[in-house]
């Protein structure tokens, strides 16, 4: 077979491209089955299949008919969308041929190495988890997973040709009595739109105008998406365009947000809320754009006085003396990070603020990487919870031992070798660690990865605990905590794991008593459940009685209170339908509930009743 004859470009059409290509990859299954002796039906089938989706466009015709009565503007934006999607495709696709080329113009041809390029693994870094899932020619194409830190696998959703589509299930958060809390929710891509959905109910709508990276968009505060909207117009190219501004709680925000041009970048004066912004947390920044770029200088402010901030140099990175307002700002939590950047870079010491005291926290090289002895504070750093972590950097890589202090008693640690991977025994904390929410895991680690019996405490009381396997997943009989486990919400898991995922039957636990539970069939799950409402606590013990249908919730399910039915409804593919009888956000032993009829999952009646 000939490898060295002279590709497409662009110029040409998009369908003579993939035909060309349709072509090369059957000669190459066709050369390897010749030269390995290898049936390769099981990388031809897939790698074919996606060529043939971009062709046919099966996605494109699909979206047009979920909308029927979309406008044309919106159709067209729809068609715009498709074509980047194809063109992004098809850039990747052909930079993975000119590597297959060169592997098979190689004197010894590898295998693994040719098979690795045509079918492949994707394992990207997604906030604090990896998501997982196959590749087709370097395309994310398939059913995704998430690993989490505790060696758990959590479904994710569907990649199509390198875009998110249809039903994402992610873990969000949200704010009860200054505490955070942590909860799923779903996420429902469609082209050119963004659905959330809280526990069958569409709780907001927001139009995609960039396809650069799906993800990107998704907000992860659950406040957020039930308080905040964004309302402006969009331009005939599906960019925004012109004035936008914020609404909470459907109040609009004076002065709030700014305009974009006709190429949908921001430009002159804008009011920017901060990337928490909420009723309870009120921060926002004021400066200039041009052509899309910050400039100048930029204020932080908390109502109405100054509380941070800095200057950005003409290719908007950050230069000079800055005040920053710490990533997860509660209102109450006046933290701040102060220190200098240079090209965008972080330099020399910085330091932290809090209630008029400073922490030195450590010196950034001349390559803004942290370098000595550091002090990191804890993401939900305050003066109720003030966990620190102490330890050495190399090169911007921790190294030796590090420490976990609360009000400088140590709480936890361990060791990292000269590769920055965790070694021996380590003592941490739950992911939402808090005042009362004092979880700790304990265990082994080796070169990084989780090894055996790891045990859960709370304070000082075992509640759970389990085994990994040599790959750092959870394997065998485990008993989890509940990811919000505090003196009020002593819940947890028990059953089986199966390389990281949740098999069988699994048992939930009010301290040792089982209270519910249900079946998982590879960690999704099906038929009867009895679970806990989220707002589960030593207050508020109520139950949720229905069935699922590969994870979606089906059919009836009630709320039940000391064995009594309170509330409930139906549901029609894991979405509110019909008439419903829920909570009140407020709802105690005194039965406070509501009465309404949702339609579509979206619009609703309200009636209260005591």
């Amino acid at each position: 077979m000939q490898t060295d004859k002279q590709f497409v470009t662009f110029s040409q059409s998009d369908s003579s491209i993939l035909h060309q290509l349709l072509n090369y990859f059957q000669d190459v299954f066709e050369q390897l089955e010749n030269e390995f002796n290898f049936n390769l039906d099981q990388i031809r089938f897939p790698v074919l299949s996606l060529l043939d989706s971009l062709e046919k466009e099966d996605y494109i015709q699909s979206q047009h008919q979920i909308d029927g009565i979309d406008k044309d503007s919106y159709h067209d934006h729809k068609t715009q969308i498709w074509e980047q999607m194809k063109r992004t495709c098809l850039s990747i696709i052909i930079e993975k041929k000119t590597q297959v080329e060169f592997e098979l113009s190689s004197k010894i041809k590898s295998k693994e190495k040719i098979f690795n390029l045509l079918i492949g693994t994707s394992q990207e870094k997604y906030g604090s988890k990896i998501l997982t899932g196959p590749t087709c020619l370097g395309i994310k194409h398939g059913n995704f997973y998430f690993v989490n830190k505790d060696g758990l696998k959590e479904k994710a959703g569907m990649m199509y040709l390198n875009f998110e589509i249809n039903t994402w299930i992610f873990s969000g958060r949200y704010i009860q009595l200054y505490k955070s809390l942590r909860k799923n929710f779903i996420v429902i891509f469609q082209m050119g739109k963004i659905v959330y959905v809280d526990d069958g109910e569409i709780i907001a709508e927001n139009k995609a105008d960039v396809l650069d990276n799906s993800s990107s968009w998704v907000l992860f505060n659950l406040d957020q998406i039930y308080q905040l909207k964004w309302h402006g117009n969009y331009g005939s190219n599906g960019k925004k365009i012109g004035k936008w501004k914020p609404s909470l709680e459907a109040q609009q925000i004076t002065n709030a947000g700014g305009n974009y041009e006709a190429n949908g970048v921001k430009t002159g004066q804008w009011i920017e809320l901060y990337q928490d912004y909420t009723k309870i947390s009120k921060a926002y920044f004021v400066g200039q754009y041009k052509d899309g770029l910050k400039q100048g200088k930029w204020n932080a402010y908390q109502n109405n006085k100054i509380i941070g901030g800095g200057s950005y140099d003409e290719n908007g990175a950050k230069y000079g003396n800055w005040v920053e307002i710490v990533e997860n700002f509660l209102g109450l939590n006046y933290l701040k990070y102060e220190g200098q950047y240079d090209g965008g870079k972080k330099r020399g010491l910085w330091k932290a603020n809090y209630n008029q005291k400073t922490i030195n926290l450590g010196c950034y090289d001349e390559n803004g990487l942290k370098n000595g002895k550091w002090v990191n504070l804890y993401k939900f750093f305050n003066p109720s919870c003030r966990v620190i972590f102490i330890g050495q950097y190399n090169n911007g890589m921790k190294i030796g031992q590090w420490t976990i202090q609360q009000r400088k008693i140590i709480i936890g640690g361990g060791m990292y070798n000269d590769e920055g991977k965790k070694i021996g025994v380590w003592k941490e904390l739950q992911p939402n660690f808090q005042l009362d929410f004092e979880v700790f895991y304990t265990g082994l680690y080796e070169e990084g990865i989780k090894q055996g019996e790891w045990k859960i405490y709370f304070q000082d009381r075992l509640i759970g605990g389990g085994n990994y396997d040599s790959q750092g997943m959870k394997h065998g009989l485990w008993k989890d905590a509940h990811q919000n486990f505090s003196y009020r919400i002593q819940v947890a898991y028990s059953g089986e794991y199966v390389k990281g995922w949740k098999k069988g039957r699994w048992n939930i636990m009010l301290i040792d008593q089982i209270i519910g539970g249900g079946n998982y069939d590879e960690g999704i799950k099906q038929g009867k459940w009895i679970e806990v409402d989220e707002k589960y606590a030593d207050y508020h013990q109520v139950l949720c009685v229905g069935e699922y249908s590969n994870g979606m919730k089906i059919g009836r399910w009630d709320f039940l209170f000391q064995g009594n039915v309170i509330g409930g409804g139906q549901y029609e593919d894991g979405m509110k339908h019909g008439k419903w009888t829920i909570l009140d956000s407020k709802w105690n032993r005194q039965l406070f509930i509501i009465k309404l009829d949702i339609i579509n999952s979206f619009n609703r009646f309200v009636l209260k009743m005591v």
